[in-house]
């Protein structure tokens, strides 16, 4: 995908940018609108190229410490059309740089308001289908979780050093899982009290609690195999498709069936949720970190130089 990296750099500063500009292969134009900025001062230099040339920029950047002194903002054009150029353009790739991914992730896996109420809820409805035994309902549940992404900033903060980042990704995989645990209770009991036929406790001899309380081999190859799409897919900043990575994974009927088990006074129970949430995360982690370990072998740098 092409991009587009703005950058608002000091008028004293701008020629040296613009001769490191030259040396970057991929680059359509290069826009230069001196003094266009007010707040930082200077002037505003925009370049339009492929992914591969926007990542190089980035780094050019970060090696001159303009963020540090200005502001730097990438975004996708709707289209770009270059005759000279259109080779580049259209054998372009999908990788993201570290501060794309850095903000991707900001977005989504910020233990905002939303984002606790949408793990909640998610545990609520997986804890009621839990109390069922029907797996849709507890598929469902893994598709309004947001629940993969704590885990990959932990990850890219840690692969990319960014430490802050890594601290607000595992903020936001305790919090965010609590919630779960807590809307699973919830939904638990409250599954319970709509149909008093059936004890609380009965749901714990259901088949998917069972399933999702065992451990075994091919569920960790599972999830390894989750945790390399999901770090791709987050690399090449296509996170709808992480929704698809959810399913692959225990974690949100794992720490669901922590709340239930709680709930329901069967504390051996929950511990075995917490074990399988726990090898799923773990493979997660270290799946992750793989890919971007590799991603900043290859680019050999991280978020900042």
């Amino acid at each position: 995908m092409p991009r587009a990296v703005h950058i608002t750099v000091s008028s004293d500063r701008r020629e040296t940018l613009l001769a490191r500009l030259q040396e970057v292969d991929g680059i359509v134009a290069i826009v230069v609108h001196p003094r266009a900025s007010h707040q930082p001062a200077g002037d505003l230099v925009t370049v339009r190229g492929t992914n591969g040339a926007a990542i190089s920029v980035v780094k050019i950047v970060s090696d001159l410490g303009l963020p540090e002194e200005g502001v730097v903002a990438i975004d996708e054009p709707v289209g770009l059309v270059s005759g000279s150029r259109r080779r580049k353009i259209d054998g372009d790739t999908s990788e993201a740089s570290w501060e794309e991914m850095d903000t991707l992730l900001r977005r989504d896996a910020n233990p905002s308001h939303n984002f606790l109420a949408l793990m909640f809820l998610a545990g609520v409805v997986a804890g009621a289908g839990l109390f069922v035994d029907t797996l849709h309902i507890v598929v469902g549940a893994m598709l309004i979780a947001p629940g993969f992404e704590p885990l990959v900033r932990v990850c890219v903060g840690v692969a990319g050093g960014l430490p802050d980042t890594a601290k607000r990704g595992a903020i936001g995989v305790v919090l965010g899982y609590l919630a779960v645990a807590i809307g699973g209770g919830v939904g638990a009991v409250a599954a319970a009290w709509a149909d008093p036929t059936s004890g609380l406790a009965d749901m714990l001899d259901g088949t998917w609690v069972r399933y999702w309380t065992s451990f075994n081999w091919t569920s960790v190859v599972v999830a390894v195999a989750a945790g390399l799409a999901g770090g791709i897919v987050v690399n090449s900043h296509q996170t709808v498709f992480a929704t698809g990575v959810m399913i692959a994974l225990a974690l949100v009927p794992g720490m669901a069936i922590v709340g239930a088990g709680i709930a329901a006074g069967e504390l051996p129970v929950a511990l075995r949720g917490l074990g399988r949430w726990g090898v799923d995360a773990a493979c997660v982690l270290a799946a992750c970190l793989l890919v971007f370990g590799i991603k900043r072998a290859i680019l050999r740098r991280g978020a900042h130089p």
